[in-house]
């Protein structure tokens, strides 16, 4: 307190920052603890921190909202912070600093104490941990500490994205955190400021919300502009102009009978597949224009509507930048709405993976997914048409594979920001 009062005769006025030279804490949460200060009204933001590893730490006091009611020598009930050693205070604290001295007051803590007495605004700021190096071990527990300095924020796929598959999507999510984890990241539930997103959302306003976290420098995987490629009708579109492989198709309104060959595929054209009925197989002319009519009546404006594909179904995973690729026959997996039964069983046609590998990496380059999957047919002939694409399927039984596979796909972007 002493100190600060000379510092205070040369310092002027306006916000400022004091901390003590042995606080050990991380970078980027002490940056936006500032920005935080800078952006409010108040005439104290302290850091706090739940982390106690101190001889005689001074407990702090808060309502729900954070604001600080008291400091303490000692713990009481509801007590969940104790003083970081960091102050941001306003030219505000001056008068009371004044007095403190003129009094005979010692000791900081003190000084804190007659702020609240005095009635200035006073907020705890958690940080996740701050670390006091009074003694030789703390060093190494300073060191242990610093050593983990990214952050990782999950986002699970809606529930009404996921139909039939909301545990197996979260169980690939869950997967690579633990991955992360084990490589030193650390998981938060602050998405705003973590280091790495990974999310599964299609909620649009979800995502606009990740396009404004990306815009701030966050790695993203997928990012939300890829999520948005993902629409139907969208990547229908990018993949006739980017002559990905597909079935003959077009992108059309309820009321306008496609020329294609029978039998059809129709589907919802905006947004992803919640329903059996966003997908309806039309083997005649009648069924082209009920399923239509059907579509309409659900409310669908924009339909893709897509000739049928005869050979196997294969459903692929892969992870780009990364040499993971896994496919299997759908009739051999969990079906979601159980239209790969259409195609009927697998008649094994001979195929190239390597090649089917390298037209589902270019599709997935031309929507920007990291981490996709999908569905593919692959005729008699060994040819391919891709007839869906997806960001960030569950990867079923390859799971555990694919999570180390996307862990390394993120620390290496992360090594290249």
């Amino acid at each position: 307190m002493h100190s600060f009062y000379e510092l205070r005769q040369i310092m002027g006025d306006g916000p400022f920052c004091l901390t003590t030279v042995d606080t050990i804490f991380r970078e980027d949460e002490f940056g936006r603890y500032i920005s935080t200060f800078l952006s409010s009204e108040l005439d104290g933001l302290m850091a706090v921190t739940d982390y106690i590893d101190d001889e005689k730490p001074l407990y702090i006091s808060t309502t729900d909202s954070l604001d600080i009611t008291g400091f303490h020598d000692t713990f009481s009930s509801g007590i969940r912070f104790i003083s970081g050693g960091i102050y941001c205070l306003s030219h505000t604290s001056y008068p009371t600093l004044d007095r403190c001295i003129e009094s005979g007051m010692s000791r900081m803590r003190n000084f804190q104490r007659q702020l609240v007495a005095d009635g200035l605004r006073l907020r705890a700021y958690p940080f996740s941990k701050i670390l006091d190096v009074d003694h030789a071990d703390d060093i190494a527990k300073a060191e242990d500490f610093l050593s983990v300095s990214k952050t990782f924020s999950v986002i699970y796929r809606e529930s009404q994205f996921s139909p039939n598959m909301e545990d197996k999507d979260a169980a690939i999510l869950d997967a690579v955190a633990c991955k992360l984890v084990q490589k030193g990241y650390k998981k938060t539930d602050d998405t705003e400021h973590a280091d790495v997103v990974f999310t599964m959302s299609r909620d649009s306003k979800m995502n606009e919300h990740l396009i404004e976290i990306e815009s701030r420098g966050a790695t993203m995987i997928n990012t939300p502009s890829a999520v948005l490629n993902c629409n139907r009708k969208r990547f229908t579109h990018l993949f006739m102009e980017y002559d990905i492989p597909m079935p003959r198709s077009v992108i059309c309104g309820p009321n306008e009978m496609p020329r294609l060959s029978l039998p059809l595929w129709i589907k919802k054209g905006e947004g992803y597949s919640e329903y059996p009925e966003d997908v309806i197989y039309a083997g005649t002319a009648d069924d082209v224009k009920l399923a239509m009519q059907q579509m309409s009546a659900r409310g669908n404006t924009t339909l893709v509507v897509s000739e049928h594909a005869n050979g196997d179904l294969v459903k692929f995973y892969g992870v780009r930048h990364t040499d993971f690729f896994r496919w299997y026959y759908a009739a051999d997996g969990h079906s979601k709405f159980g239209l790969e039964a259409i195609n009927g069983k697998p008649q094994r046609f001979v195929f190239d993976v390597n090649a089917l590998q390298t037209i589902c990496d270019r599709a997935a380059s031309v929507l920007g997914l990291d981490v996709y999957g999908g569905d593919v047919v692959v005729t008699a002939d060994g040819h391919f048409m891709i007839i869906d694409f997806n960001d960030w399927p569950s990867f079923s039984r390859f799971k555990d594979e694919a999570a180390e596979a996307i862990s390394k796909l993120i620390e290496g972007k992360k090594t290249q920001s």
